[in-house]
């Protein structure tokens, strides 16, 4: 089984946000920390499966459009 990145993060509850949104969507993932604990520098990595990657990249697409009352708030300013 091989796995491969579909999302990077500095911040790792984005990334864990986006895992969550893949296993609500029956794609398993994991959360791999590349973070230096020291010098805090590095990215948080959503891997998930070879085979449902395509489909996990459409979905973390979609989770991260901003919403559409997020667009109206911001046109009315």
């Amino acid at each position: 089984m091989n796995w491969t990145k579909v999302f990077e993060s500095r911040n790792a509850i984005q990334a864990e946000l986006v895992k969550n949104e893949l296993l609500s969507n029956e794609i398993n993932s994991v959360v791999l920390n590349k973070q230096d604990r020291n010098y805090l520098f590095g990215y948080h990595e959503v891997l998930v499966q070879e085979e449902h990657a395509a489909l996990a990249k459409v979905i973390i697409e979609l989770f991260n459009r901003p919403k559409n009352d997020d667009i109206e708030a911001d046109e009315s300013i």
